[in-house]
């Protein structure tokens, strides 16, 4: 009976153990189809990803590219408006140098008619006073370094005939 009991226990021990055993590999099956299962999300979601990726490097090569062709059109217009200021820039210079020197021309003008003119409406005031009779146009015996020199004689000649 020894021997039998021995067999016995042996027996339920391997039977405790093949249930054991069951249960785990039960367990395991579940997990394995699990992870089948989140293995096909993974793919999923790695596929997606992908997917965004491709269309985000297509997104950052077009801005790159239209950030090239506007950087390019700002920069020619950039270009061109420094031209245009240089350019500029010269013109009021050279505005500045003429104003500069018609300034100087004209003050140079007012102190040489000054002087001319007072001589001159003097002669023609002593004129007047001798000769009673109508005197000949000054333009007609006087000959002028200038037009202005003409039309300033003439305004101070009808100034004194009016006053």
């Amino acid at each position: 009976m020894e021997g039998i009991n021995i067999a016995i226990i042996i027996d339920i021990v391997i039977l405790i153990a093949l249930v054991a055993t069951s249960v785990f590999a039960i367990r395991l099956s579940r997990q394995f189809s699990i992870l089948h299962t989140d293995r096909e999300s993974l793919e999923n979601l790695v596929t997606n990803l992908s997917n965004a990726v491709d269309r985000a490097e297509s997104a950052i090569q077009s801005m790159k590219k239209t950030a090239m062709t506007e950087g390019e059109g700002l920069q020619a217009s950039i270009n061109k408006s420094r031209q245009i200021s240089q350019e500029l820039e010269i013109m009021i210079e050279a505005g500045d140098n003429l104003a500069e020197r018609l300034q100087n021309i004209a003050q140079s003008s007012r102190k040489a008619v000054k002087p001319a003119a007072q001589t001159k409406i003097t002669e023609f005031s002593e004129d007047k006073k001798k000769n009673t009779e109508k005197p000949e146009s000054p333009t007609k015996k006087t000959k002028y370094r200038s037009r202005a020199e003409q039309e300033l004689f003439e305004a101070l000649q009808a100034k004194q005939s009016k006053g």
